[in-house]
């Protein structure tokens, strides 16, 4: 019961809005299960995500279940939004809003896991891939964290090509 009144009394603690740099479009998040309230981390919340039309005020794309830690970043030509979440307490991913043709775009992460996973003869219970930095209007920079008994073991970053679909540079250091 008080986390229903808390989130009465202060909605703006949960319901999040990324506005486009142009104003166009915008992210947004809105809570619709409480386990965490945003003070406990050992807690989850639950969000559906919204990419809206703000001049017809309109549901672009909508996607439901997306865990804690939501965060967006949008290119400089409003093209594309970023969003980084959470899907579970270990495992942190990022994936792409393309605005021009109303796409939900799914960065590569469990093939690079897998793949470092296999080289290394490494099982990660930790795997993060954070928004780093728009690379070019149309690349997006990953950093990425794999690690294995809670002790981070893989160091890196790769650059993602959106429109060609594939993965045109990376860097990878196994810490020791």
């Amino acid at each position: 019961m008080a986390r229903y009144a808390q989130y009465i009394i202060k909605p703006e603690l949960y319901d999040l809005v990324f506005p486009s740099p142009d104003g166009r479009y915008a992210v947004k998040a809105s809570v619709y299960s409480f386990l965490n309230c945003g003070i406990n981390v050992s807690g989850i919340d639950y969000y559906n995500i919204k990419l809206v039309d703000c001049t017809t005020d309109s549901d672009v794309i909508v996607l439901d279940g997306f865990d804690n830690n939501i965060e967006v970043e949008w290119s400089s030509d409003s093209r594309y939004a970023a969003m980084s979440h959470g899907q579970g307490r270990y495992f942190y991913m990022t994936d792409v809003f393309n605005v021009a043709d109303a796409n939900f775009i799914t960065l590569p992460y469990d093939e690079i896991a897998v793949t470092i996973s296999n080289e290394l003869g490494i099982s990660f219970d930790n795997v993060l891939f954070y928004f780093n930095e728009w690379s070019t209007e149309d690349r997006i920079k990953i950093k990425m964290a794999l690690g294995s008994n809670y002790i981070q073991t893989v160091n890196g970053w790769y650059i993602y090509d959106l429109v060609e679909k594939e993965i045109v540079d990376s860097e990878f250091n196994l810490d020791s």
